[in-house]
């Protein structure tokens, strides 16, 4: 019994490093990378650019409030770099909104954990 407390404790430690690796390490290196055109689904991080969300968490320069991740209210290639930190995993059709980030950016980062969530390492990809 004394052994599956321990493996749950290793467990939950490293679900917590993780997590917190994920959206504080890699997320800041990745904000400090260049000023990003547009930072969507921002939180409370400002990308240098166009800071847009579905929900204001705080005030933040040059925000824009979402009402539909899939219509996002820009135009064709408005922006040469587009952060997507954290949301992607998140969205009912990820294909849908993977295609609007395409029509509205030139590069995109995409920051998320890998596929199998905690049980591979963390990853950022960008795609032009």
């Amino acid at each position: 019994m004394q052994t599956v407390f321990i493996a749950t404790g290793i467990f939950l430690t490293y679900l917590f490093l993780a997590h917190y690796f994920s959206y504080t390490i890699l997320k800041n290196k990745t904000l400090k990378k260049r000023k990003w055109g547009l930072n969507i689904c921002c939180g409370r991080t400002d990308g240098g650019g166009v800071n847009a969300d579905i929900k204001k968490h705080k005030d933040l320069p040059d925000f824009v409030l979402i009402k539909d991740v899939y219509n996002l209210p820009f135009t064709d290639k408005q922006f040469k770099y587009v952060l997507c930190s954290h949301t992607i995993e998140h969205v009912d059709d990820p294909k849908r909104f993977y295609q609007e980030l395409k029509r509205v950016g030139g590069e995109r980062y995409y920051c998320c954990p890998a596929p199998l969530g905690y049980f591979r390492r963390f990853s950022c990809h960008s795609y032009t």
